[in-house]
């Protein structure tokens, strides 16, 4: 074997590694099986989420887009029915809840959404055992019209899948959600339009899921107890 061909070898491996290191245990998770506790990630089965809620328990947190104010409220964030109606789109600034990670020396996470929009939820796909073959860089993309998925991360993150996935890493790391909302009609009634979860890693730890947080219509009907919303 010549020297040239050893070298475009060793740059080729090289390559491979940083894509991998760069998307974290995201390259191991195809675009057609979702995130779930059924699934295998770097050869370890993912750990469901615990059904404890105090700050035990390493979750999401969802703020608007300005990234300071927080609106998830007991695992729902409410939405404004005269609001939704009233625009295409609103885009969240996506985190782990500071107050759960901080015993926590690292974390690189993973978050996936399923929109209601079509009333079509996607089945789990069984797992494979196979490790991935070299992955794409992460494909960060910015707002596009009023698709709903995730349109961008933080440094060292990207947005996968078409949007249907993000992942980023560090405490401080966050990825953006934007939720469509063309097709709200006033109806007086509270409907479900999406639901988000995660999958967090310490280190090369197993990946262990987050607990759901579902994005609801909150009717503006006279009366009405109103929660934090946007």
């Amino acid at each position: 074997m010549t020297m040239t061909r050893m070298s475009f070898l060793a740059i080729t491996l090289i390559a491979i590694q940083s894509s991998h290191l760069s998307l974290g245990f995201s390259a191991w998770l195809p675009c057609h099986r979702s995130l779930e506790e059924d699934e295998v990630i770097m050869n370890n089965k993912v750990v469901e989420a615990p059904m404890d809620t105090d700050n035990t328990v390493v979750a999401l947190a969802i703020y608007d887009s300005s990234g300071n104010k927080r609106l998830d409220v007991d695992s729902i964030v409410w939405i404004d029915e005269e609001l939704a109606a009233s625009l295409q789109s609103i885009q969240y600034t996506v985190r782990m809840d500071p107050s759960t990670i901080d015993e926590l020396s690292d974390i690189q996470y993973v978050v996936e959404a399923q929109s209601f929009e079509n009333d079509t939820p996607v089945a789990p796909i069984p797992p494979s055992h196979r490790a991935p073959s070299a992955a794409p860089s992460p494909d960060i993309v910015t707002a596009e019209g009023s698709k709903t998925g995730f349109v961008a991360a933080s440094s060292g993150g990207g947005v996968l899948c078409g949007g249907k996935r993000s992942h980023t890493r560090g405490k401080t790391g966050f990825v953006t959600y934007q939720l469509n909302l063309s097709h709200i009609k006033k109806s007086g009634g509270e409907e479900f339009l999406s639901s988000m979860w995660g999958g967090w890693a310490e280190g090369h730890s197993k990946v262990t899921l987050t607990p759901r947080i579902y994005f609801k219509i909150r009717s503006s009907a006279p009366g009405d107890d109103k929660k934090d919303e946007l």
